[in-house]
């Protein structure tokens, strides 16, 4: 399926996971290679070390599947304001994967149903305090820490300020991607009930035009609309 989906023309962004996105790097098996496809990340390091479900690295094993080129983004997914991340942004590594990712053609991630990152407060990343801030709007779904809340809409834009800022895609804006080119965002996620919450918030908030889940999933997605 996946060579479906990918040209060799193509700028693959990808979000990380352990679950949905290592479990899509594992099924993968290309029936041909795409030398001039290009693959980033779509999120920064959180932590100095990394782990399999770390995006960069699923981005990296999904450009050596295909043959590919792979470009890292090297940059921390957490910035404690504006001007930091604005000063960071600018730095020509980062820059040049940035703009990267924001081409993209192709934008394959996929979801939590929680916002409190138990690895990250433990880490001291993110403090409980700040991510209070989301609970009081009810939050159903994360992608890269963008949280929405039931009808889709995205929790960090209503905060003023937000309690982080986030250095990765801008996922909130992907309805304008998709609404202004043929730009294919594709949703893993399912498998489980407790999904269904998580990525109907997700179908609402506009963000994504191509859905793969597994057929219990469907249909209770078209069973509670």
């Amino acid at each position: 399926k996946g060579d479906q989906l990918l040209t060799d023309d193509d700028i693959v962004a990808v979000s990380g996971g352990k679950r949905f996105m290592r479990g899509l790097v594992r099924q993968i098996k290309p029936s041909r290679l795409l030398s001039q496809l290009q693959v980033v990340s779509t999120i920064g390091f959180v932590r100095p070390r990394t782990n399999y479900g770390d995006a960069n690295l699923i981005a990296f094993d999904l450009a050596e599947a295909y043959g590919a080129n792979h470009t890292w983004f090297p940059c921390p997914a957490f910035l404690p304001d504006q001007q930091q991340l604005h000063s960071i942004l600018q730095l020509p590594t980062i820059k040049e994967a940035y703009d990267l990712m924001n081409r993209s053609t192709v934008v394959v991630t996929s979801l939590f149903t929680t916002h409190k990152d138990e690895e990250l407060l433990r880490s001291g990343v993110i403090s409980p305090k700040q991510l209070e801030v989301f609970d009081a709007y009810r939050p159903a779904a994360d992608i890269n820490h963008w949280v929405f809340d039931a009808e889709g809409r995205c929790i960090n834009d209503l905060l003023d300020p937000p309690p982080f800022y986030l250095s990765g895609l801008d996922m909130p804006r992907l309805k304008d991607k998709i609404q202004r080119s043929s730009a294919k965002v594709i949703l893993i996620a399912g498998g489980s009930a407790r999904y269904v919450p998580a990525i109907q918030a997700v179908l609402k908030a506009g963000i994504v035009n191509i859905l793969i889940t597994d057929h219990v999933t469907a249909q209770l997605l078209l069973l509670h609309p």
